[in-house]
């Protein structure tokens, strides 16, 4: 939020505004894609839309990720998570300087 009062970039984000170079992220398919954002810079999240489902295929822009529920980490591509009722598809990037923060959601 202090960067968006700062800059004006808004905390919610598609993310090709920080993997400007990935063309999967400017590409109107697979359409998949428009149901993924940017919180900030550093937490990815990828909503379940369709009911009944308990896992998410999503893209990860490339870099080095950490899935908050599991600590798993991914360094970009194509993933199918695990997403029981609860426990969104939420990624933080490794290099976050909130990693510690980060890190303790999944034990409260």
């Amino acid at each position: 939020i202090e960067e968006y009062q700062k800059s004006g970039v808004p905390v919610i984000r598609h993310p090709y505004l920080h993997y400007e170079s990935d063309p999967l992220l400017h590409a109107q398919k697979p359409r998949i894609l428009q149901y993924q954002y940017l919180l900030g810079r550093d937490l990815f999240v990828a909503p379940v839309y369709l009911k009944g489902k308990t896992t998410r295929k999503l893209y990860l822009p490339k870099d080095d990720w950490i899935h908050i529920w599991s600590g798993k980490e991914f360094m970009g591509g194509w993933v199918e998570i695990s997403a029981p009722c609860g426990e969104i598809p939420v990624f933080y990037r490794k290099d976050s300087p909130f990693v510690e923060l980060f890190a303790k959601i999944k034990s409260i």
